[in-house]
């Protein structure tokens, strides 16, 4: 659960500015928004027409016990699979994820089956203990799924979700990771460059990006 109680105040924060579309949906909120509320405020702008539907499911905790599952359990193959957004209430860091998946829906999309599909390369079917570790590709897909600043000619976006609970939490250090799109930072730029799996398999050398540098002049992360 998330340390702090509810508020509406994010809202209207300039580094907030670029969320407004699905955010002020949940303006009139007196406490943190339910899975239905989110799901009822939300839908429209998660699931555009064409879209396979996704909607904002309970999270079930993994028991500390359980060694084995099957890879239908993980949280990108859950959303790929069957449309379900594993969610945590009370959570800043799930509630920024739900307000970037009614910004970016269909580059969240794109994610989700890049992960499952990497997955499935390295563990196939069966049911069994999950590596340690990631593979290289699915560590950049996550660095850009929490931390992607998106650039373009025309300026620059913030993508990854931990950088807005970051912010939300009075974090400005926190630095991005940088994703260069030659047609613009937007959902659809995003969406496309992922369709292309020869693409962000690596890391890369690219250096992180200071928040400060992203935000509009006078947008104050303070």
């Amino acid at each position: 659960m998330s340390r702090d109680p509810w508020t509406a105040a994010f809202i209207d924060a300039p580094w907030a500015e670029a969320l407004l579309p699905a955010s002020q949906r949940l303006r009139d909120l007196s406490g943190w928004p339910s899975l239905d509320e989110l799901n009822d405020r939300l839908g429209a702008l998660v699931n555009p027409a064409g879209l396979r539907p996704v909607r904002f499911a309970a999270s079930v905790p993994r028991s500390r016990r359980a060694k084995h599952r099957g890879v239908e359990a993980l949280y990108d193959v859950r959303i790929h699979r069957d449309g379900e957004v594993s969610t945590r209430l009370g959570n800043a860091h799930d509630l920024f994820n739900a307000l970037i998946w009614a910004m970016f829906p269909r580059a969240k999309r794109a994610v989700a089956r890049r992960q499952h599909d990497a997955h499935l390369r390295r563990l196939g079917a069966r049911v069994g203990a999950l590596p340690n570790a990631r593979s290289r590709e699915q560590d950049t897909l996550a660095m850009i799924d929490e931390g992607g600043v998106l650039e373009g000619p025309c300026g620059s976006l913030l993508f990854g979700h931990a950088l807005y609970e970051h912010l939300y939490d009075g974090d400005p250090g926190v630095r991005g990771y940088p994703v260069r799109l030659a047609s613009g930072p937007s959902d659809a730029a995003l969406a496309e460059a992922l369709s292309d799996d020869a693409r962000f398999v690596e890391p890369g050398g690219a250096a992180a990006v200071p928040l400060a540098e992203v935000l509009r002049p006078g947008a104050s992360v303070e």
